[in-house]
Formats: C-alpha cells, structure tokens, sequence
C-alpha cells in the first residue's frame, strides 16, 4: 500500500453511483482487525476506528463474534 491508495465507497442507484466517500487504505490498516466497513470509522475524521469505543464493542462487534480476549490480543482492554 502507497501512500494515497484509496477505498471508494458509494452507492448505485438506476445505474449511477452516488454518496461517494474515499477512505486511505491507511485508515483501513490502523485498525487492529482491518474492518472495512465505512461505518466503523470515526465518522468526523475517517481516521479512528471504533474498536476503541466500548459501546460500539458491546454492541456491534460482539454481534459479530468478537470477543474480549480478541482485543486483549491487540492491546485494546
């Protein structure tokens, strides 16, 4: 990964691509789990995923399966 790769979300709608929104693979690669999916960024900044906020941890990524050893393993308590 360069540095300026980008992610392009978007949405087709009749045929054309709409709300787009770029992220940097960067972003994507800071995160302990590397979830690409825009909506686990920080929203403001597109920078901070949210594997750090705690209640986003109880409430999505536990939906998803993980567990708290998975982020103890990445140094997140």
């Amino acid at each position: 990964m360069g540095e300026g790769d980008i992610v392009m979300f978007g949405t087709f709608k009749d045929g054309t691509l709409t709300d787009i929104r770029t992220v940097d693979q960067s972003t994507f690669a800071r995160c302990p789990f590397v979830i690409m999916l825009l909506e686990h960024y920080d929203t403001e900044t597109g920078k901070l995923c949210r594997c750090y906020d705690p209640v986003y941890r109880k409430q999505v990524m536990k939906a998803w399966g993980y567990k708290k050893r998975d982020f103890a393993r990445v140094g997140i308590e």
